[in-house]
């Protein structure tokens, strides 16, 4: 029992203080609790906020059973959350990064966190789910973690992500390479971020949708968004829509048997011969023996396959534009064509009418032949 005026140092090392508490976390006036690394708290029942700064130099603190608000965290310190529903995090202004740890925590728990400094939000552990959901808040605008530009998870579980909170409109990296449990990410569950540019999985099998209305410049186009899924057996779907500038796509698939999806449509603002490759869509590792092309949902029109002619013409082409210029020429409306370009393989989205036009799509699969990508790697 602490009470009044009780003394703990933990000196030096890696300490560790057991507390036991029935209700609110209340420590007396005039204790003093410093050098003591980690701190567990064990709760039959959680009530009121606590404050952190108690715990002088801690840096894991941890709620066990039972959970409620803590506030008064500093730069590196974690709230930790073991067989309980996780709570709201706090942290004082001037912290930048925010570090919540999960032990079996409950499934379907929120993490809410707090702080107006916070840039970065790290996530890691378990929650008791084979399937589990977890909500990660970050507030809204002037309140929660109002600075925050990117998400580190390091998740075990397989887990479906869902963001709360129009701060998470602010993104720009979205990490969970650290996971090795699959990872199930939506930019259309939650309010995503209008700026993200950057979205890594793990090593698990991973479902990712990707809408580049949330592409960089806040949806408006520019730039390259970067996707990497890491190892195990994934399934990428990506969208891209018509902004107000050209959108890139970088797709690494990683090991494993990947399926990649382009959906809802494959169009690129501008196709003129100046810009027409800041919008084009690339796949860096795709393994024509383990993964899937799946161009169906677009390609109304289906597949117009190439003759022998027309392919060893686009391959003689003095230039890439002028080789898709060929190949627009040979594919009819709402269908796709695929062929060879130096070196690599190229799949054409005719939508805009005849020839290579603005509102066309064209993807590239780095290192492929097109005659690799018969029926059981392409599906249009």
């Amino acid at each position: 029992t602490l009470t009044v005026f009780d003394k703990l140092d933990g000196g030096a090392g890696e300490d560790t203080l057991e507390l036991i508490s029935n209700g609110t976390v209340a420590i007396p006036g005039g204790v003093s609790i410093k050098n003591i690394e980690t701190v567990n708290i064990t709760r039959d029942s959680a009530s009121g906020s606590f404050d952190a700064s108690v715990f002088g130099g801690a840096t894991q603190i941890w709620q066990i059973d039972d959970a409620a608000a803590i506030e008064g965290l500093v730069e590196g310190q974690t709230a930790g959350f073991r067989d309980t529903a996780a709570a709201s995090v706090t942290y004082d202004d001037d912290v930048t990064t925010a570090s919540v740890a999960l032990d079996n925590a409950a499934n379907g728990s929120t993490v809410t966190v707090v702080g107006s400094d916070i840039e970065t939000v790290n996530v890691s552990g378990s929650i008791d789910a084979t399937a589990a959901t977890i909500t990660i808040g970050l507030g809204a605008d002037g309140t929660g973690a109002d600075a925050v530009t990117a998400l580190n998870l390091s998740l075990s579980s397989d887990t479906t992500i869902t963001l709360a909170g129009t701060n998470a409109e602010e993104l720009k990296t979205f990490d969970a390479s650290g996971s090795t449990g699959g990872i199930s990410l939506s930019t259309n569950r939650g309010p995503y971020s209008n700026d993200l540019e950057t979205v890594l999985t793990g090593s698990g099998d991973d479902v990712v949708y990707f809408d580049n209305d949330f592409g960089p410049n806040g949806g408006d186009g520019g730039g390259t968004v970067t996707i990497d899924t890491g190892a195990g057996n994934d399934d990428v779907s990506y969208a891209a829509y018509t902004n107000s500038a050209n959108t890139a796509a970088s797709i690494t698939l990683g090991e494993g048997n990947d399926v990649l999806k382009i959906v809802e449509q494959f169009v690129t603002f501008d196709n003129s011969e100046a810009n027409f490759m800041d919008g084009i869509i690339t796949v860096e590792d795709f393994n024509t023996a383990e993964d899937d092309l799946d161009v169906s949902a677009t390609a109304t029109g289906g597949e117009d396959v190439l003759t022998n002619v027309e392919l060893a013409s686009i391959a003689a082409a003095s230039s890439l534009f002028a080789a898709v210029e060929l190949a627009a020429a040979a594919t009819n409306i709402s269908a796709v064509s695929k062929f060879d370009y130096d070196g690599d393989a190229y799949v054409f989205k005719n939508n805009a009418g005849a020839g290579f036009e603005d509102g066309d799509g064209l993807l590239k699969l780095v290192g492929v032949s097109e005659a690799d990508l018969d029926s059981s790697a392409f599906l249009a």
